[in-house]
């Protein structure tokens, strides 16, 4: 990438992150008002810090791609250097876990069917991220997730696998291989079981319960699923295009155990309630009633009401008095 042209000036705004290295600020191209994410050198007094942001530039860069945080200008050798990016609105996995909690299994599938196929164009072209966790997935406008913050990448040369002097990672997403400086391809898959389960756990913490303990019977397939990535033996453990495949098989499994699950039960019909008499009902009963035994004990026994004159008729045709 050329260094920043001229007219590539921007106002700085309010922080919006902070890393390891650096400090995050939401930018402003005065050209064109354009608003972007500024990552700016923290320690940048330090000859070995501007070396290995700059490292991380260029491999950022190098990697570029559908699946990456994409740089737009930087530069490097200035009083305090810095990157200019793609600015991500919604925030990091991280963010997301902790504003909504547990994932529903398919979604938490869906994701890491995302970060895998990432993961295996990263390491198709060599590079090993060495420090996947949700706060280096970003989500973009557009609702995709892309990777960032590639200060721990390595490229792989001669070998399948990269050596650091000593640990290189963050602890509660690191292969066990990491914490002898080892670090192959299948470690980032071992980062991303740890991922899923914190995911449907809607937590981070270790792994103490197995999924199907929690969810039902219907995660035991992902708890096999995270028991491959998590395998302690590197050997042992899928690559990253293998894990796309089993993502794809665990949905299927899960959308036919939803399919074959039994319907929910009618509710029972509801007893018939037996007939009041109070109320209105009763009132009218007792009405009735009345008038009868009114029109009974006015008209005594064989006596007939004649309704030309207003008064009853006894037996004998004789009105009564």
């Amino acid at each position: 990438m050329n260094e920043p042209k001229p007219e590539l000036f921007f106002d700085i705004g309010h922080s919006i992150g902070q890393g390891g290295q650096a400090d995050v600020f939401l930018v402003r191209l005065r050209a064109t008002g354009g608003v972007y994410a500024g990552k700016f050198l923290r320690e940048a007094w330090d000859p070995t810090a501007r070396q290995q942001f700059r490292n991380e530039a260029l491999r950022q860069n190098r990697i570029a791609g559908k699946h990456v945080v994409p740089i737009i200008a930087w530069n490097l050798d200035a009083e305090k250097p810095f990157l200019i990016l793609e600015y991500m609105p919604n925030g990091s996995l991280a963010d997301e876990v902790k504003r909504r909690g547990r994932f529903a299994p398919a979604e938490a599938l869906a994701t890491m069917r995302e970060l895998a196929v990432a993961l295996a164009d990263l390491h198709g072209r060599g590079v090993i991220h060495r420090d996947m966790k949700p706060g280096n997935v970003l989500r973009a406008s557009d609702g995709r997730w892309k990777l960032n913050d590639f200060g721990f990448a390595a490229t792989m040369t001669f070998a399948e696998y990269v050596r650091a002097p000593g640990f290189v990672g963050t602890p509660a997403y690191a292969a066990p291989e990491q914490v002898r400086g080892l670090c192959f391809p299948r470690s980032d898959v071992f980062a991303l079981g740890v991922i899923l389960y914190e995911l449907l756990r809607g937590v981070p913490g270790p792994r103490t319960t197995r999924l199907s303990q929690v969810l039902g019977p219907a995660a035991r397939q992902i708890d096999i699923l995270i028991d491959r990535m998590c395998a302690v033996e590197v050997a042992l453990r899928p690559s990253s295009a293998d894990v796309v495949g089993l993502i794809d098989e665990a949905l299927r499994m899960l959308q036919a155990a939803s399919r074959a699950a039994p319907a929910p039960a009618a509710p029972a019909p509801r007893p018939q309630q037996p007939q009041q008499t109070t109320g209105d009902g009763m009132g009218w009963l007792l009405g009735a009633l009345a008038l009868v035994g009114t029109v009974a004990l006015l008209s005594g026994g064989g006596s007939t009401w004649d309704s030309t004159v207003g008064r009853f008729r006894g037996p004998n045709g004789q009105f009564k008095a």
